[in-house]
């Protein structure tokens, strides 16, 4: 599953100078070339925050790497509710029984549902910050 972030960033033209495939303004004004400037440098920072990431050795997430390009990065590790759950799913399904199982999968299915309906989020992981575990 590929996970996604969007960053806005607060720049504003209009659609039909907006080349989809290119991902670029495609007038050649200096407004436009200077939007472009910005895009390749904002892409390179997100780049380069990835690559310090995967050789800290740290866990990937679409929102490390905006934590560590924004500078809004802790230093503990963040897990977010995924992750929490994942690691409940691998170590604990085994122990129960099947019928209990599925009922786990069945409230995990909800979960995300309601994070992505009403909160408008993929996941969380600032409030499980607080939790100690």
């Amino acid at each position: 599953m590929v996970k996604k972030l969007n960053i806005s960033l607060k720049r504003r033209i209009q659609i039909t100078y907006w080349d989809s495939k290119k991902q670029r303004v495609k007038s050649s004004s200096f407004e436009a070339k200077s939007i472009n400037q910005y895009l390749d440098e904002f892409y390179s920072g997100l780049f380069q925050s990835f690559q310090q990431l995967r050789i800290e050795g740290k866990h990937i997430t679409p929102h490390s790497v905006k934590a560590r390009f924004m500078d809004e990065e802790e230093d503990n590790q963040h897990f977010t509710l995924r992750d929490i759950v994942s690691y409940h799913n691998t170590k604990m399904f085994p122990k129960l029984h099947w019928n209990t199982s599925r009922l786990y999968l069945t409230s995990q299915k909800y979960i995300f549902l309601f994070l992505k309906k009403k909160l408008k989020k993929e996941d969380v992981w600032n409030i499980l910050q607080k939790i100690p575990f």
